[in-house]
């Protein structure tokens, strides 16, 4: 599988290209978003029998992403909900 870099200070970077692709859709969409502040991310760190696991979820209009990655920053699974797979849309 895919393993995650971090920067300097110990972040994710996720590739903008990797994210749209995931996210189903393009490029220029994507950064759209996030300068619309429309794309969101959460990291959270995994407790008891997920100790040692890290959850990333990324947010935007038409999808979710989410990846649980070991320590070292390898994905280990990874699932999209679309928007119209979302309890309450149309």
């Amino acid at each position: 599988m895919r393993t995650l870099n971090r920067d300097a200070v110990g972040d994710f970077v996720l590739d903008s290209a990797f994210l749209a692709e995931r996210l189903g859709t393009d490029l220029e969409a994507l950064r759209r978003g996030m300068r619309l502040g429309q794309v969101t991310s959460r990291v959270e760190q995994g407790n008891g029998k997920d100790a040692g696991r890290i959850r990333i979820t990324v947010r935007a209009p038409q999808a979710a992403w989410q990846a649980i990655l070991d320590q070292t920053g390898e994905i280990l699974s990874e699932k999209v909900v679309t928007a119209q797979d979302q309890p309450g849309s149309t």
